[in-house]
């Protein structure tokens, strides 16, 4: 379990309840606000501590060639965690201006195809072929890595024009909410780039 988990996500629950509509005028509006101004700090600590965490595991993982697991999956975890600091720090700011501010659960930037090149190498890692398996695994792996960069730099300037309308509109058009929310999950090209680096050091990883 990642820091961010343990420590802040509870907390924004209970933050989120004081905005339900039978809360009362004092919940919804006062405490509602004064506990996500607290959960923004709060949120980008406990990101940074799992992204550090995640680095340092990272670091053993690759230097023990991905042999074992516990260490790629704690620092897969918690890396994926500290590339969420700007995404979870940006809603909580965004609800201490509009504790009413939604964010829909559909993703809008699709990342469908980075998914079809991963599970490819995973197929050719699963592969009887000797090439298929030891090279062209490797190959794609690292392709993968790429082209998940690319799309997490792309989504990144798609957010220079979607915060400030999300921002502008005080929180109210849910669907800019969104996608200025996952371009600000840019940093998780960390994640991406570490998990393509294991897979193309020990496919099996």
């Amino acid at each position: 379990m990642t820091c961010y988990y343990n420590l802040c996500s509870p907390f924004r629950k209970q933050v989120e309840n004081c905005a339900q509509k039978n809360a009362g005028f004092f919940n919804n509006q006062v405490l509602s606000r004064a506990g996500h101004l607290v959960e923004a700090p709060l949120a980008a600590i406990t990101h940074l501590i799992d992204g550090a965490i995640g680095a340092g595991c990272g670091l053993v993982s690759i230097a023990t060639l991905g042999m074992f697991r516990d260490f790629n999956t704690m620092s897969l975890e918690h890396l994926h965690s500290g590339g969420r600091v700007l995404d979870s720090t940006y809603r909580a700011f965004l609800k201490t201006i509009n504790p009413k501010a939604h964010f829909n659960s559909q993703s809008l930037l699709k990342r469908d195809w980075a998914k079809k090149i991963l599970d490819k190498a995973d197929k050719f890692r699963d592969s009887g072929n000797f090439l298929k398996k030891y090279v062209a695994s490797r190959l794609t792996y690292a392709l993968w890595g790429v082209a998940s960069a690319v799309s997490r730099v792309a989504y990144g300037i798609i957010g220079v024009i979607a915060i400030p309308l999300s921002l502008l509109t005080l929180g109210t058009v849910y669907s800019i909410n969104d996608m200025a929310s996952q371009s600000l999950r840019a940093p998780l090209i960390i994640h991406d780039l570490f998990h393509s680096i294991l897979r193309v050091i020990n496919p099996w990883a």
